[in-house]
């Protein structure tokens, strides 16, 4: 599994490295896939939570009194922050992802692709699921 997952991250900084329009390819390629593993993670959390009733986040967060915000702030130290924090640390603190690059010489954008739409239409489906059987 582990091998997959790292072989969708040296695709996916390889594409961003050969469409990069100047240096920012890096943050480019940590940002949009923290992001899409921090959905991932969330979706994988809100399954958990409505069909099992097994809660793996803290959602009784009432910081300033406005839901939206509350919402936004518990997503974000929840889920996003530590993926975003994870994904740094595995594959860019102290380059390693130029080791990750050298191990896998493959170019197979397809799994990439797959990888980012069936995590769109699996957290998408969760939540449409969720809201017709209410």
């Amino acid at each position: 599994m582990i091998h997959i997952y790292n072989l969708i991250w040296v695709v996916w900084i390889k594409n961003n490295i050969k469409n990069s329009k100047g240096n920012n390819w890096k943050f480019d390629a940590w940002f949009y896939l923290s992001l899409i593993n921090s959905f991932n993670f969330l979706t994988i959390a809100l399954i958990l939570k409505w069909y099992f009733d097994i809660s793996i986040l803290y959602t009784d967060f009432n910081l300033t009194g406005f839901n939206k915000l509350d919402v936004f702030i518990n997503y974000t130290s929840q889920v996003a922050l530590p993926w975003f924090l994870l994904s740094y640390l595995c594959f860019f603190y102290k380059d390693r992802y130029k080791k990750l690059l050298g191990k896998y010489k493959v170019e197979k954008r397809a799994i990439v692709m797959s990888y980012v739409l069936v995590s769109m239409f699996l957290g998408l489906g969760v939540i449409v699921l969720k809201w017709i059987i209410g």
